[in-house]
C-alpha cells in the first residue's frame, strides 16, 4: 500500500502537506470528527511521520532507478489505527486489505474529495474512493475486448457514483477487481492504458489513463495470505517495473530458484486485485 501511495504524485503531494498539521487544522484536512480527543496528539505526530517518510522515500528514489523501501512502514499501520477508531483491522499485527485502508485514507485528503466530485458526512463518503469492477467468471483467463472492458468500467463506476457523471476528468482512479476465492490466481489482463468512456463524463473529452501500480494477493484464501505490489518507475525509458515484497524490491522478472518460473510483470499484473491508474496529461497543439 505504501508503494502504491508513493506511485501517485497527487496523493504524495497532499500527504506531504500534513507536515504542517496542527490541532486547529484537523478540520481542514478532513480528519474524522469521531477521532477520540485523547488520540489527537498522536494522530498529528503519526501524520507528520508519514509525510516525512514519503519525503525520505523520494530522496531514495531520486538516487536510484529502483524505489527501495528502507523505511518503517509500520507508521502507516499505526496512523490508520488512530484515524479509524471504529475498526480493529489495523490494530497490532492484524492484516487489513489495502482497499479497506484506501477507503479510510483517501477521504482525509481534501483535494481527493474535490477532484472526485464527492461529498462527505460523519457517516462517510457518499461515493467510495475506489471502484469495484465486477467481472463475470467466463471473462477470466481471457483478454477482454475494448468493448467488454468499457462495459465493465462503465458499470462499476456508474453504480458507485449513483449514476452521476464526472464533471471533470479525475486525476487518478483506483480500480478493485473482485475475485471469488477460486479465482484468486485466475488471469484478467487489465490494460496498461485506457480511455475513459464518454458515458462517464458530463462533457466527453476522451481522457486517457496509464497504469502506475498494482497490488496482488498471495495465498490460497481470500481472508489470509500476503500482499505484494508492482510499481512502474517512469524515470526510465521504457518504464521499469519493480516488484515490492515488504522491504525486498527487485526489477521484474523476479529472481526465482527455477528461472523459467520467474514471474514477469505481465503475469503479476494479470493476477492483481487493486490497480492505480493516473490521468495522462493532454497535449494540445496550436
Amino acid at each position: 500500500l505504501f508503494q502504491m501511495i508513493c506511485s501517485s504524485e497527487p496523493i504524495k503531494t497532499a500527504i506531504k502537506n500534513w507536515k504542517t498539521l496542527t490541532e486547529s487544522s484537523l478540520t481542514i484536512f478532513n480528519f474524522d470528527p469521531l477521532i477520540a480527543p485523547k488520540d489527537i496528539p498522536d494522530v498529528i505526530v503519526k501524520a507528520k511521520q508519514l509525510a516525512q517518510m514519503i519525503e525520505e522515500y523520494e530522496i531514495i528514489q531520486a538516487n536510484s532507478s529502483i524505489p527501495q523501501t528502507t523505511l518503517d512502514t509500520e507508521v502507516l499501520r499505526e496512523f490508520m489505527q488512530l484515524v479509524t477508531p471504529d475498526s480493529k483491522h489495523f490494530a497490532g499485527s492484524n492484516q487489513a486489505d489495502p482497499q479497506e485502508a484506501l477507503q479510510k485514507l483517501l477521504p482525509l485528503i481534501p483535494s481527493f474529495v474535490v477532484l472526485m466530485n464527492v461529498t462527505t458526512s460523519i457517516g462517510g463518503l457518499t461515493v467510495p474512493p475506489l471502484f469495484q469492477l465486477k467481472i463475470s467468471n467466463e471473462l477470466f483467463n481471457k483478454t477482454p475486448t475494448k468493448k467488454q472492458f468499457d462495459t465493465i468500467l462503465t458499470t462499476g463506476l456508474t453504480a458507485a457514483r449513483n449514476s452521476s457523471k464526472f464533471q471533470t476528468s479525475p486525476p487518478f482512479l483506483f480500480l478493485h477487481v473482485e475475485r471469488l476465492p477460486e479465482l484468486l490466481k485466475a488471469k484478467f489482463p487489465m490494460p496498461p492504458e485506457f480511455t475513459l468512456p464518454d458515458a462517464l463524463l458530463t462533457t466527453p473529452s476522451q481522457p486517457k489513463y496509464t497504469l502506475k501500480s498494482v497490488i496482488k494477493h498471495e495465498g490460497p484464501y481470500a481472508n489470509s495470505g500476503h500482499y505484494t505490489a508492482a510499481v512502474s518507475v517512469p524515470t526510465t525509458t521504457p518504464p521499469t517495473h519493480v516488484y515490492c515484497n515488504d522491504n525486498m524490491v527487485t526489477v521484474f522478472p523476479v529472481p526465482s530458484i527455477v528461472p523459467e518460473n520467474s514471474p514477469t510483470y505481465e503475469m503479476f499484473r494479470d493476477q492483481g486485485t487493486l490497480y492505480y491508474y493516473e490521468l495522462i496529461p493532454s497535449t494540445t497543439t496550436s
